[in-house]
């Protein structure tokens, strides 16, 4: 009787061995997998999109792997192409190299300045229909003209694409210095009850080198995002033939710690880099961060580690009240002006220097929430959290209830042993 079970649980492995490699097999030849042939498809790892006028112009970055007999590493081309859409432009990128650009690698998608003056989703509606990209590219704006962004030549050779999305990463993220946000997050948020989004704003390092204005403070950004596509129309062929444009010549480098705001799907301001770091406190999962209080001869720059940052809402006779709370674990980095062996070994924060630090942060979230309010913007998602939480008096007063918030913060701090 067991040699009969046996016998039959092989048979029953060997057809299911026999049907596994069958439909293995189905899929192999049936579906690409991902898998591209560089010789029919262009390798797309970064998009810049700039307007002009009624036109798009969308800038790709290409990888093109050398053969290994040459010893050459993967060169990187940029290509252009125009149309009332971003379909449309990539079907002229098509049409001028003869290669369909696929977006299954693509890991960046920059907004020029120009972008920001018209609807977000409507500039980014093809991603989310095309099969070929998922959710997960990041996403960014640039201060200046994508296109001139991603022909710039770095100092360490690298693609614009590879070294912004570096900069970009989940480590920069932990440490509050940069907002990371892809695809998946722009919708989510976009649509939310609150209808605001961000993303990372990046600068050139050199300022206008890479071209472009710098919308500055709040609401003028919004209404002189347009103005910035000047970059987008100089060199309208220069990438179709692999070249970089005329300000792709300058060797650059990106900062990414600002943040852009847009409500509604509408670019309503910036964030500089101190309030950015403030809003990455209490909004990303922080893992450690410096934070430079104090001035003078107090000025120390501390560490925070294990970080928690959190936002509530609470109603009161009608009246909402939002609550940011932070806590961290605190320790000296440096800032003594006259270091000693005492002094170099003592790490462990005084009262003065928690408090310093205290101050400071409770100083950049009550200017955060200020910022929020003159932009016009729910930063801080008030509206998703009273409709998660205080749903039934939220619907009852048809979304006013999230009107005239007043804030409180709690900052807790400890030394660490």
């Amino acid at each position: 009787m067991k040699s009969v079970h046996k016998e039959l649980l092989r048979r029953v492995a060997a057809i299911a061995c026999a049907l596994a490699v069958v439909g293995l097999v189905f899929l192999f030849f049936t579906n690409d997998f991902g898998l591209v042939d560089l010789r029919k498809t262009s390798v797309i790892i970064g998009v810049g999109l700039d307007r002009s006028g009624d036109e798009l112009e969308l800038t790709a970055q290409l990888a093109v792997p050398q053969p290994a007999e040459n010893g050459e590493k993967t060169q990187f081309n940029v290509i252009s192409g125009r149309g009332a859409t971003v379909a449309e432009a990539l079907n002229q990128i098509n049409v001028r190299t003869g290669f369909y650009p696929k977006l299954v690698f693509c890991e960046l998608i920059l907004l020029g300045e120009s972008c920001l003056s018209g609807d977000l989703f409507a500039t980014l509606d093809y991603f989310y229909r095309n099969e070929y990209t998922g959710l997960t590219p990041k996403i960014a704006a640039y201060r200046g003209s994508a296109k001139d962004a991603l022909s710039v030549e770095l100092p360490l050779g690298d693609s614009a694409t590879d070294n912004i999305v570096r900069l970009l990463s989940e480590e920069a993220e932990r440490s509050a210095n940069v907002c990371t946000v892809n695809l998946n997050d722009i919708g989510e948020d976009g649509y939310s009850e609150s209808a605001f989004s961000y993303m990372p704003y990046i600068v050139s390092e050199e300022g206008e080198s890479a071209g472009g204005q710098n919308p500055g403070q709040g609401g003028e950004g919004g209404q002189n995002a347009g103005q910035g596509s000047e970059g987008g129309q100089g060199a309208e062929q220069g990438g179709a033939d692999g070249q970089s444009s005329e300000g792709g010549q300058e060797s650059a480098s990106f900062v990414c710690n600002r943040a852009a705001l847009f409500s509604g799907g509408r670019f309503v301001g910036t964030l500089d880099e101190r309030l950015t770091f403030a809003f990455n406190l209490v909004n990303s999962n922080v893992r450690h961060a410096f934070i430079k209080c104090g001035e003078g001869d107090n000025m120390r720059v501390m560490g925070l580690r294990d970080c928690k940052g959190g936002r509530a809402v609470s109603v009161e006779g009608g009246a909402v009240q939002l609550k940011l709370t932070f806590s961290a674990i605190v320790r000296v980095q440096d800032g003594e002006v006259n270091p000693t062996p005492a002094t170099e070994g003592r790490k462990q924060a005084s009262e003065d220097e928690i408090a310093d630090c205290r101050k400071r942060i409770e100083g950049d979230l009550k200017a955060l929430f200020g910022r929020a309010g003159e932009l016009g913007c729910d930063l801080f998602g008030v509206k998703n959290l009273l409709n998660k939480y205080r749903h039934a008096e939220y619907v009852a007063s048809d979304g006013a209830l999230a009107e005239g918030v007043t804030l409180a913060v709690e900052v807790k701090l400890k030394s660490a042993a």
